[in-house]
């Protein structure tokens, strides 16, 4: 099995301990023969269990097949400009688990409030002028004008065998979007599945507990709080 992103790989431990990379080597740790898939120069690493390649592959289904896999858990957001990623691994003929990383809140019309929120945050982060702006006007079109975002995601989950989602609430949020867009099939595909955590997270039954305050994520990050 591969898990995959489109996101670029970086020679750190970003990859390997979050997201795609840790369910690589939680797949790898329950015996399977999983590969993280990231784009960089073409290649296969004998060093990490890692093959990299360009969008431009991750679009052509032949790349897929030479991968001899038996499926990919693709992490992209069900994004519409990735759809031809999923679109590609399917005409290769691999299964496909669709991984939203999402709260849920594809659509103003299921939280308008919490989705304007949301992309004011991200055009914070992005150093966009008039952040505010720019959020409000991309709400009001996805709410007005359901067509292109809904249906670009709608197209992107249409290729998936089953499609995860990281908590109970967004997965009831998700189901809701996708039951107002007339897509039931959709929703009997989500499965709640929580995020993969590392081992040393866990609690250690040979040492004592005590108080203290653990902070993950990006301290720069407006998103982050």
């Amino acid at each position: 099995w591969l898990a995959a992103t489109p996101l670029p790989y970086g020679e750190d431990l970003t990859h390997w301990e979050r997201d795609a990379g840790l369910t690589c080597l939680g797949l790898r740790e329950l015996g399977q023969d999983a590969r993280l898939v990231a784009q960089g120069p073409a290649a296969v690493r004998p060093d990490h269990p890692l093959i990299l390649g360009s969008l431009a592959d991750f679009r052509n289904p032949e790349w897929w097949g030479r991968t001899r896999a038996e499926g990919v858990i693709l992490t992209a957001g069900g994004a519409p400009r990735h759809e031809p990623i999923a679109r590609a691994i399917r005409a290769a003929g691999l299964r496909l688990i669709v991984r939203l990383d999402s709260d849920g809140c594809k659509s103003p019309r299921v939280g308008f409030r919490r989705f304007l929120a949301w992309q004011h945050c991200y055009y914070r982060d992005q150093g966009k002028p008039l952040p505010q702006l720019l959020a409000l006007a991309k709400t009001l079109v996805f709410r007005c004008f359901k067509s292109a975002p809904d249906a670009g995601m709608c197209a992107h989950l249409d290729h998936a065998e089953v499609i995860t989602i990281e908590s109970p609430g967004a997965c009831e949020l998700l189901c809701r979007l996708l039951g107002e867009l007339n897509r039931p099939d959709l929703a009997a595909r989500v499965r709640f599945v929580p995020h993969p955590v590392p081992d040393y997270f866990r609690p250690d039954p040979a040492r004592a507990r005590r108080r203290q305050l653990l902070a993950a994520g990006r301290w720069d990050s407006y998103f982050k709080d």
